[in-house]
């Protein structure tokens, strides 16, 4: 298993230990891959989804394949505010009233379904 330099791959039920680290991009990372000098490489989707939405670099183009880690329950994500922010309590209970109006209205979880499934 490959991975990025610096980055704690235990969130991803796999030993840390046991993940080359050292590529330092994604670019790298892919190279190394189709180079053979690993299986597999270890990223979440959203990340580079993100890359391929925002800077329109495709990291899963030339039959690069994306495949859930079994046994692995996802990480917990969490947003950050700045407490220096003069509005950071009302951008907190903004976000907490529409989580739970998604939540409760079935909204969230069709979302999150097309991620998780």
């Amino acid at each position: 298993m490959c991975g990025l330099l610096g980055y704690n791959y235990t969130g991803f039920s796999v030993d840390d230990s046991q993940v080359r680290k050292s590529a330092k991009d994604f670019k790298q990372l892919v190279k190394q891959t189709q180079a053979g000098r690993c299986d597999v490489f270890l990223a979440r989707y959203e990340i580079l989804a993100g890359f391929k939405a925002a800077q329109g670099i495709d990291y899963l183009a030339g039959g690069m394949q994306v495949e859930p880690i079994p046994g692995n329950m996802g990480d917990k994500f969490h947003m950050m505010i700045s407490r220096e922010h003069p509005e950071a309590n009302e951008i907190k209970a903004l976000l907490d009233q529409n989580f739970e109006s998604m939540r409760q209205s079935g909204q969230l979880k069709s979302i999150l379904d097309g991620y998780l499934d």
